[in-house]
């Protein structure tokens, strides 16, 4: 399983997402909440902007998309 963040539309917001891949590289599961932007470090911070600069320039996901089971994951924070 491989993950990577992903703007994701929900009702009439945008955020940015953790979003997990099957082995097919298929959108599967997201996490319910934006994803907030702290760090243990300036290098992770800076990280995590360039992640959410990737994910700006990837086609947005729809919240909706995703099937109940896999909205709002264990993975939420």
């Amino acid at each position: 399983m491989s993950w990577d963040y992903r703007v994701v539309r929900k009702e009439d917001m945008c955020g940015i997402h953790e979003v997990y891949y099957d082995d097919d590289g298929k959108p599967y599961m997201c996490t319910e909440n934006p994803i907030t932007m702290d760090a243990d470090s300036a290098n992770d911070l800076e990280w995590m902007i360039e992640q959410f600069k990737t994910a700006m320039n990837q086609p947005w996901l729809n919240y909706t998309d995703f099937c109940e089971e896999t909205r709002g994951t264990k993975y939420d924070k």
